[in-house]
């Protein structure tokens, strides 16, 4: 029996590979959902909108009157990269 490995990315990728694969693995590092409870555990509001339209995003987060979070590799605009997170406040006790 021979066994090929296929690796993707994201929506794109099972699109790719569903007609040509038995079994279907995906894997979440849940890198955004991390990121998101914690932002939120330090008072952040989160407003989530589907990766892929930039105009309707800024246009979603200017009428809700928030800033827009970037790509982790943006520089330094707002992310929610845990790389750009600043550091965590001093413990209280």
């Amino acid at each position: 029996m021979t066994q090929t490995v296929h690796s993707e990315w994201g929506p794109a990728g099972v699109e790719a590979l569903k007609h040509q694969v038995t079994v279907l693995v995906i894997v979440d590092v849940l890198s955004f959902s991390t990121a998101v409870d914690v932002a939120v555990g330090r008072g952040a509001v989160i407003l989530p909108f589907p990766y892929g339209d930039a105009a309707a995003a800024r246009a979603a987060a200017d009428d809700a009157g928030a800033q827009l979070a970037s790509p982790r590799d943006a520089g330094s605009q707002l992310s929610l990269s845990p790389a750009r997170w600043p550091p965590s406040p001093p413990a209280r006790g």
